[in-house]
């Protein structure tokens, strides 16, 4: 019911107390609309307000599993929202999405507010209209993806919005899975150039620089299109060759694109040494401290990455990446996140820094390498620390000297 009818409603003599005795209302309502069930607080008294969680509790997950069981179906997940199970099991039962979920063909408008939801969990109508899609467009939108997304009111607390009304998400992973379904239709380039669009609209309107600042990111484009059967290599690098002309003078760009290549590149050396020259322009021309401090450990892991391909028969490369990986480490501490997630892979036995160890500790060396022997020494020294399980942070290179 739209607020101004239940506000009609209340106020109508036929819901006055005495009539009502005997009757009950229930009005199912989104979150966001609390002053719908406020409204008839006005007509009557007592509590008249709940919230029902989108999750079941443990007792509610018990019996459920305990009957799907019995019907043969695969059971609910902990801690999932029942949309997001609804949606792992209609990976499991194919035949039953389209029941489910049934959407007709995307605009190119939908699709890049789609993006920006995948990114955020939301659109503001101004960061809609950006896109080109006005608030007759969301309401379609809203109903095309129901109950994907909603449409719904802001807070008095997102007032720097500049906005009424948002799109908001339900399901994450059913949104990912729309996004990457459509890139696999429409094919790689068709995806790129919408969000070269998407970019293009954003760089113009200062305000809305931080989505496209989060848009491009390379973890970011893998999160949302990492649904994809095969995963998403050849779309991430036709994004990032789509947009360079808009973004060639930022070091962030160039940053994104050297981690992409870090992550993605499988034995082509000459791409690899294009991603390091990408980190270096990052390093030497950015201006914001976390862009400089994160380029710099890039390096340090592609020339770690281009050792492993080389087999380590380059003396001159292995010797930068004890440069670059002994500054790094040694400015842990002003970069903690970044080079905590970087290295995690190296506890796991698969990291770029790992196999660089793994070398610098066993066989005979090069010569060339007694110039660099007391960073070889800091670094096997943080690197048996880590092996050990020990704070990555309260151990640097320096102290072990």
């Amino acid at each position: 019911l739209h607020h101004d009818l239940t506000y009609s409603i209340s106020r109508n003599k036929i819901l006055h107390q005495k009539q009502m005795k005997n009757s009950s209302i229930l009005i199912a309502c989104n979150p966001t609309e609390i002053d719908i069930a406020h409204t008839f607080s006005f007509a009557f008294d007592g509590e008249f307000y709940f919230e029902i969680s989108n999750k079941l509790d443990r007792d509610e997950e018990k019996r459920l599993n305990s009957n799907l069981s019995k019907l043969g179906i695969i059971n609910f997940l902990k801690n999932k929202s029942l949309l997001d199970n609804t949606f792992f099991l209609s990976k499991e039962y194919p035949d039953r999405k389209t029941k489910i979920v049934n959407y007709s063909a995307l605009k190119d408008t939908e699709i890049k507010s789609l993006l920006v939801i995948a990114v955020f969990d939301k659109i503001y109508s101004s960061a809609a209209r950006a896109v080109g899609l006005h608030l007759d467009g969301m309401k379609k939108l809203s109903v095309k993806l129901h109950p994907i997304l909603e449409l719904e009111k802001t807070y008095k607390i997102e007032i720097q919005h500049h906005s009424h009304t948002k799109l908001s998400l339900n399901s994450k992973p059913w949104l990912f899975q729309i996004l990457s379904n459509f890139n696999k239709r429409k094919g790689k380039r068709k995806t790129a150039n919408l969000i070269k669009e998407l970019v293009e609209s954003f760089i113009i309107n200062h305000h809305f620089s931080y989505i496209q600042e989060k848009v491009i990111m390379f973890d970011t484009l893998n999160q949302v299109f990492s649904y994809e059967e095969g995963g998403a290599g050849a779309l991430m690098n036709e994004v990032y060759v789509t947009i360079q002309p808009l973004l060639s003078d930022n070091p962030d760009y160039w940053l994104q694109r050297a981690k992409c290549i870090l992550r993605l590149e499988r034995n082509n050396l000459d791409n690899i040494k294009d991603g390091i020259d990408y980190a270096r322009k990052a390093f030497n021309d950015g201006i914001r401290k976390k862009t400089v401090n994160n380029a710099e450990f890039t390096i340090a892991l592609l020339y770690g990455k281009l050792c492993k391909f080389e087999k380590y028969t380059n003396v001159d490369d292995i010797i930068e990446a004890i440069e670059w990986f002994h500054t790094a480490i040694n400015k842990h501490k002003y970069n903690k996140a970044y080079i905590e997630s970087m290295l995690e892979r190296s506890r796991k036995k698969q990291g770029w820094f790992h196999y660089l160890c793994n070398y610098l500790k066993d066989g005979e060396k090069d010569a060339a390498l007694l110039t660099v022997r007391e960073k070889i020494q800091d670094l096997l020294a943080y690197y048996k620390h880590r092996e050990k399980g020990s704070d990555l942070f309260n151990s640097s290179p320096e102290r072990h000297r």
